[in-house]
């Protein structure tokens, strides 16, 4: 009769993009095949979403426990002017607000008000930034990207919310990442560093000061 065939409608695997199906996963060593809309497998396209890289994980708060000495380190210098700056800067931080109106940047202002609606006030804020920090520079291998770095950040300062964190997407991490790092990251590396020029200090006072068993044996 001249009329041609209606097509037969899509199904819903026909409509998945194709540009990354079937492939081996980008990860050298992972054996999965990549999900169709990454180069990665589904388990580490998940960890580049939650963490920012496909082998990175989470900052758990147990390993930030060896990092206490930052809390004692803040109150040791809470008189110095870049400390009072340092508490400013997390101030205004807690304080963001949307300036364009995009998604993420409403989502990171909602963020920060769960923050302070949990009872955090701005030394939590920067203790927490400093820990963060601190576990970085100890961990270098673990953190091998910028965007690493502001997904730990992030992630790890939100955790203050206490019961209502919920993990953000990751545009969101990394805009509130970048944020801490502009404010907060160059302090923080500074204050880690005088800290452990303290502490390898006062090793050398108590190096210095067991000397006098020495001077005892010369006298008898």
């Amino acid at each position: 009769d001249g009329k041609t065939c209606p097509r037969p409608p899509k199904t819903e695997e026909a409509n998945m993009p194709k540009r990354f199906a079937w492939q081996p996963c980008a990860l050298q060593g992972c054996q999965k095949m990549s999900s169709p809309w990454s180069r990665y497998c589904a388990k580490h396209a998940k960890r580049i979403q939650r963490h920012g890289g496909p082998e990175a994980r989470a900052l758990r708060e147990y390993e930030l426990q060896g990092y206490q000495y930052i809390g004692a380190g803040l109150a040791q210098y809470q008189e110095h002017p870049a400390v009072k700056a340092a508490l400013r800067l997390t101030e205004e931080l807690m304080n963001y607000r949307a300036r364009y109106g995009f998604g993420y940047e409403i989502a990171t202002e909602t963020l920060m008000r769960a923050l302070r609606d949990a009872g955090r006030e701005p030394i939590d804020v920067l203790r927490r930034v400093c820990e963060i920090v601190a576990f970085i520079r100890s961990h270098p291998h673990r953190y091998p990207t910028v965007r690493t770095e502001d997904h730990a950040l992030a992630n790890g300062l939100l955790k203050l919310a206490g019961p209502n964190y919920v993990r953000p997407p990751s545009r969101v991490l990394r805009h509130l990442g970048g944020i801490i790092r502009d404010y907060l990251y160059p302090f923080a590396v500074n204050l880690t560093r005088r800290l452990e020029a303290d502490e390898e200090q006062r090793r050398a006072l108590i190096a210095e000061s067991e000397k006098i068993g020495e001077l005892e044996t010369k006298q008898i």
